[in-house]
C-alpha cells in the first residue's frame, strides 16, 4: 500500500504519540491529552498514512508560539518532527535514536507522503500544485544532545 489521506482517529492517538516518544513530542505541540489537541482530533484533521509500512505524516496545531508549520512523522516505533524553513525547506527538530540510522530511507518516505499529500494534507493537492512539496528539502539533523 502507498500512502493514503485518512481523517484522524481518536483510536490514532497512540500511535501518534508512542508511549516511550510522548514526552518529547510534547516539547514540540500539545500534549495528547490537551483540550486543543483532542478537538484537533474531533474535527478529524487529515494525515498522510501507510498501513503497510507503518508510517504517516501530519501537521502538528498551531500554538499560540508558532511561527512556522511543524509536521510529525512516524515510522515504526520512531517519530522525527520537522519544522518548515521556508517552501520545500524543512529541518529536523527531533529524531529518535531509532531513526538515525535510516535517514534517508526516512527522508524518502517524507517526501513521498508530501507527494501524496501536499504541504497542507488536505488531500486536495498534487504534484502541479505550487502548495505540494514532493520535492522538500532538509537541512541537517540535530546532534542526538541537541534534542529536546
Amino acid at each position: 500500500m502507498n500512502f493514503v489521506i485518512k481523517p484522524i482517529q481518536t483510536e490514532d492517538i497512540d500511535r501518534i504519540y508512542p508511549g516511550s516518544e510522548a514526552k518529547k513530542i510534547y516539547g514540540f505541540t500539545f500534549a495528547k491529552d490537551y483540550k486543543d489537541y483532542l478537538r484537533f482530533v474531533e474535527r478529524r484533521e487529515a494525515w498522510a498514512v501507510d498501513h503497510d509500512r507503518n508510517a504517516f505524516l501530519l501537521m502538528l496545531p498551531l500554538t499560540r508560539e508558532d511561527s512556522s508549520y511543524r509536521y510529525l512523522f512516524g515510522c515504526g516505533n520512531g517519530v522525527a518532527v520537522l519544522k518548515k524553513k521556508s517552501y520545500c525547506l524543512f529541518s529536523f527538530l527531533y529524531v529518535s535514536s531509532s531513526l538515525l540510522p535510516r535517514m534517508e530511507e526516512i527522508r524518502a518516505l517524507i517526501r513521498e507522503a508530501f507527494a501524496v499529500a501536499g504541504e497542507l494534507i488536505d488531500g486536495a493537492t498534487d504534484a502541479n500544485d505550487d502548495s505540494a512539496v514532493p520535492d522538500a528539502q532538509f537541512v541537517a539533523i540535530p546532534d542526538e544532545g541537541d534534542q529536546a
